[in-house]
């Protein structure tokens, strides 16, 4: 009877913890569910605080937190452009209201009636981000950032038709060319983006650029790069450009290229490749294939990030493999055992006399890696010929 109870107990503790899981899980599944209902895509209008910018359109994630009120967070940037704030406005066109900027401005996570949502869309007004640019008397950049100007010098701003030379006061176009003075100059900070999902790659370059500006990458092939960088390993190389496009009169589209040393400039660029590690390096291999090597501003996981103010090929590379074919030596930090040499591989001895083995290998602090063995030679004429070695 006893064993007949035991086996009752374990056949309803069994069916009651298949019931525990079963209701949990229905609370996950409806709790994925109701976080789906709950979040949506929305479309929201930019109108430029300054009338230098044509409206645009822009995506939006909307939480759904009541029965009337979506929860809304606000972007850095709108389509590529860094934005200083918004200011929530009832439609399109600036000039049919007045902007309260103490009112109407909205930062962070901000919340949307949905019946006014509906009704009237979404629209902002949007104070983008950017530079004034002027040449002075020497023939270089005076710059002065937007977020520090009055609303006075902001409004004395006119673009021209091609986005990116700017006059003060009423512009008139020079319809030739679309220039109206060459020593002016706006530039708007941008993030650009390319991105190879398949293969898990992302590049982006960030700074102050023309308004239109577009990313241009092309992946080299390796090999060949690696025949220009020819004592190190190439990891990935891409040549990356920012260009401009031109529309000529017949409908034809060519690119110029941007060159922030042009401006006085300078952008960042990160490169992300599973390639990448915390001892990896950038070169920036020129258009007369001459290379230098870049600084690397921080490593973040698979990313390289770095400072560029001259667009053609940069590559990611590693450390070339020893010269001696299956020796790699690393140095100890115990005295007197021995010590690496920063330019040819090898290991020195450090004491008059030799230990007539390899058991220092397994000391404690020394990195052995690939290294078996090591023999120590008196001299030179004493070294096996079959051996890889230095004479030193």
């Amino acid at each position: 009877m006893r064993n007949i109870y035991k086996i009752r107990r374990k056949i309803r503790n069994v069916i009651l913890l298949g019931i525990m899981l079963l209701i949990m899980l229905g609370v996950y599944y409806n709790v994925l569910n109701s976080k789906a209902e709950k979040v949506q895509k929305i479309t929201a209008t930019a109108v430029d605080l300054y009338n230098n910018i044509e409206n645009e359109e822009f995506e939006l994630e909307a939480r759904e937190i009541n029965n009337s009120e979506y929860e809304i967070e606000l972007p850095d940037n709108v389509n590529t452009k860094k934005v200083n704030s918004f200011y929530k406005i009832s439609n399109a066109h600036l000039q049919d209201e007045t902007l309260d900027k103490k009112a109407d401005k909205k930062e962070g996570t901000i919340r949307i009636n949905k019946e006014d949502l509906q009704t009237n869309g979404l629209v902002f007004a949007v104070d983008y981000n950017f530079k004034i640019l002027s040449k002075n008397s020497d023939g270089k950049w005076d710059k002065k950032d937007s977020v520090n100007m009055s609303d006075e010098e902001r409004n004395s701003v006119a673009l021209s038709e091609n986005n990116n030379i700017i006059a003060q006061g009423t512009a008139k176009l020079n319809n030739e060319n679309g220039i109206i003075d060459e020593n002016t100059t706006v530039l708007y900070n941008k993030i650009l983006e390319y991105t190879d999902e398949k293969n898990g790659k992302n590049i982006k370059v960030a700074g102050y650029m023309p308004r239109n500006a577009e990313l241009q990458v092309v992946e080299q092939n390796k090999e060949e790069i690696g025949q220009i960088i020819t004592d190190k390993t190439v990891e990935v190389a891409y040549d990356i450009k920012v260009v401009i496009p031109v529309t000529s009169g017949d409908g034809t589209i060519s690119y110029t290229e941007v060159e922030p040393i042009s401006h006085e400039e300078k952008y960042q660029v990160s490169i992300q490749d599973a390639s990448v590690n915390s001892n990896s390096q950038v070169y920036h291999v020129k258009d007369d294939n001459s290379t230098e090597q870049i600084q690397v501003e921080k490593i973040e996981d698979d990313q390289v990030i770095f400072n560029a103010d001259d667009f053609s090929i940069y590559a990611v590379v590693s450390e070339a493999a020893t010269a001696a074919e299956g020796v790699e030596t690393q140095s100890t930090t115990d005295a007197g055992i021995a010590t690496q040499s920063e330019e040819i591989n090898y290991l020195r001895s450090t004491i008059s006399e030799t230990l007539g083995d390899h058991e220092f290998l397994n000391l404690p602090g020394t990195e052995r890696r690939n290294i078996s063995s090591v023999t120590f030679c008196a001299s030179k004429d004493e070294v096996p010929s079959n051996m890889p070695h230095r004479t030193i």
